[in-house]
Formats: structure tokens, C-alpha cells, sequence
């Protein structure tokens, strides 16, 4: 038997798909291919790719948008998750944040304009709905408040 994949049946093929069924690391996603590696390795050989190559050149061609598109996506979907699950009640960001990404369709926050939660939730409040972005006792917290800043970026009906 050569190096292939694992014959179905066999104790490698059913650790394999129970592995494959469970959330992976972040850092191995790449978002605009929308495909989640196992490991380094797998990740490597993705970026090596034809069809990742070719997802690269359509993003370099218009990175500005594509980039607006996932924070614009993954701004909206946090934001709904606080409002619908929290509500008005002040929140740890972080614990807001790992509801998030706990549901496998999220939009990685590492293919935002932003690098850091703490950056995001900076943004939340000079932008909008959100009141109370700061720090509690050296904790990151976020409260969802309906309201829009004169400057706002982003607009929605909620």
C-alpha cells in the first residue's frame, strides 16, 4: 500500500472523518477560496495551488473590495449575534466573539481590514450600534445600543 489516502473501513479512514467533521484551526483558512486545511502541510500545498493562485490574481485586481466585503460581512454577522443573543447587556467581546466563530460558515475576522478583536471592537465604538466598547477591569467588553453615529460607516436596517 503506497501513499494515498486511507481505505474505507480501516481505522486511519474513520479517524480521518471525524476529524474532517470538527471545527479546525483558524489559521489554516483560507478565506477566499473558502477552504479549511488540517494542518501546516495542507495549507502549504493549498497556497501552492493553481486554483488559489487564481483566487490570488482575482484579489489583487480589486483587494479594496474584497476586503470591504469581508468586514462589511463579518461586522454584520458579529452585530447580529450581539444583538440577538445579548442583547443590551454589557458582554465580554471575546465571549461574543467565540459564539461567533463556533458556526463553521463565519467569516474569519483574518481576512478583515482588522488584525485584532481589540481593533474591531475599537472600531465598533467610534462607529456604530454598539455603546460601551472598552475595557471593564482589563476585560474587553461590548454593549449592542441602537444607535448611529453621524460619521457611520456602515448602515443597516436593524
Amino acid at each position: 500500500m503506497g501513499k494515498g489516502r486511507a481505505e474505507p473501513g480501516t481505522p486511519k479512514y474513520i479517524a480521518n472523518k471525524i476529524k474532517s467533521k470538527g471545527l479546525q484551526k483558524l489559521r489554516w483558512f483560507c478565506q477566499m477560496c473558502n477552504k479549511q486545511c488540517r494542518d501546516e502541510n495542507g495549507f502549504k500545498c493549498h497556497t501552492m495551488s493553481e486554483s488559489h493562485q487564481r483566487q490570488l490574481l482575482l484579489f489583487a485586481d480589486n483587494a479594496g473590495r474584497y476586503l470591504s466585503e469581508f468586514s462589511y460581512e463579518f461586522s454584520k454577522g458579529f452585530l447580529f449575534l450581539l444583538k440577538r443573543q445579548f442583547g443590551t447587556k454589557r458582554v465580554k467581546a471575546n465571549k461574543v466573539y467565540q459564539e461567533y466563530i463556533s458556526d463553521r460558515t463565519h467569516l474569519h475576522m483574518n481576512a478583515t481590514q482588522w488584525t485584532t478583536l481589540t481593533g474591531f471592537v475599537k472600531w465598533l465604538g467610534k462607529t456604530v450600534f454598539v455603546s460601551n466598547a472598552g475595557y471593564t477591569h482589563s476585560v474587553l467588553t461590548v454593549t449592542f445600543h441602537l444607535t448611529v453615529k453621524t460619521d457611520c460607516v456602515l448602515v443597516e436596517n436593524w
